[in-house]
């Protein structure tokens, strides 16, 4: 999993339990779709997560590179 943080014994990557939780997904939901995974897992993914935050460069923001919108006396003057 190229350094993915996984539960033990499975390919199941750890902050994916995580977010499926934050989401609004229930734990029974999620054993159902992976019932490799225990209820303890499940309910210690968001711990983890927000003990070991993501590393690397945030998600681009495709609103960073445009300029901010200049107030000029036309507009003022409206």
């Amino acid at each position: 999993m190229k350094g993915t943080p996984v539960f033990r014994g499975t390919r199941i990557p750890a902050r994916a339990i995580a977010e499926m939780l934050a989401q609004g997904a229930s734990v029974e939901e999620i054993l159902e779709g992976y019932p490799a995974l225990t209820r303890e897992a499940v309910q210690l993914a968001p711990v983890y997560a927000k003990a070991f935050p993501g590393r690397g460069r945030p998600p681009a923001r495709p609103w960073a590179k445009r300029r901010p919108p200049r107030a000029t006396q036309d507009r003022l003057a409206s």
